[in-house]
């Protein structure tokens, strides 16, 4: 029973990572720089979008790659503030699409972010319980090999239904992107649009594993 659970938790991790590849991971690896950067391109797109006068924090305490969402501001890594090139862009506009569109969708904005920070710490935490539960021989070794595989899978299922919303964000900011020409050159526009559609794909890859294979930018710790 215990390999028919890893065996099925499986299927839609490795589904997951191989959609994430393809059509994201492959797209990143090409990162390019362009002469915006990301403080610049977030005050153009609220601007674009009727509200000039709402902020961005910038933090240096995060720690997943969603974003805290209030009524008036978000919040994005401070190491990238700066930052010119497609990648951080991409993540940064995904999280102003998020933003935006949560004035009218709160529930179901929250509830992807909701989804993608139990990502980082669902299997987390169940693979130190299942590691500690191990070594003191609590635990069989297959039954915490299953723990872990259905963790994984779990979420990994939760992404792919999630996914649309951030899908949806990150089109309502390429749009707004393509519509007012915010990019001197049309080479660096669509690597951005590109690098937005791409960094939603990778979203699939739970967690951690998205951020050593991506490097994604992260959000505000919620103690800091």
């Amino acid at each position: 029973m215990w390999r028919l659970i890893i065996l099925v938790s499986a299927i839609p991790f490795i589904a997951g990572g191989l959609a994430a590849h393809l059509l994201g991971v492959r797209f990143l690896k090409r990162s390019m720089q362009t002469h915006l950067d990301v403080e610049t391109l977030m005050k153009k797109l609220l601007l674009l979008s009727g509200h000039a006068d709402d902020v961005v924090q910038y933090s240096t305490k995060y720690w997943s790659a969603a974003s805290n969402l209030n009524e008036k501001q978000f919040v994005l890594d401070e190491k990238i503030r700066t930052n010119r090139d497609v990648n951080s862009l991409a993540h940064a506009a995904i999280q102003f699409g998020l933003y935006s569109l949560q004035r009218e969708h709160s529930a179901t904005i929250q509830w992807r972010v909701k989804v993608v920070k139990s990502g980082y710490l669902l299997p987390t935490f169940v693979i130190l319980i299942a590691l500690f539960t191990s070594l003191v021989g609590k635990l069989p070794v297959k039954i915490a090999l299953a723990a872990v595989a259905a963790s994984f899978g779990f979420i990994t299922v939760m992404l792919w239904l999630s996914m649309p919303v951030e899908r949806e964000a990150g089109k309502y900011a390429a749009e707004l992107i393509e519509e007012h020409r915010l990019f001197a050159r049309i080479r660096e526009e669509e690597a951005v649009v590109r690098a937005i559609h791409a960094t939603v794909w990778t979203s699939l890859i739970p967690g951690v594993l998205r951020k050593l294979i991506v490097g994604s930018p992260a959000i505000k710790s919620p103690d800091s």
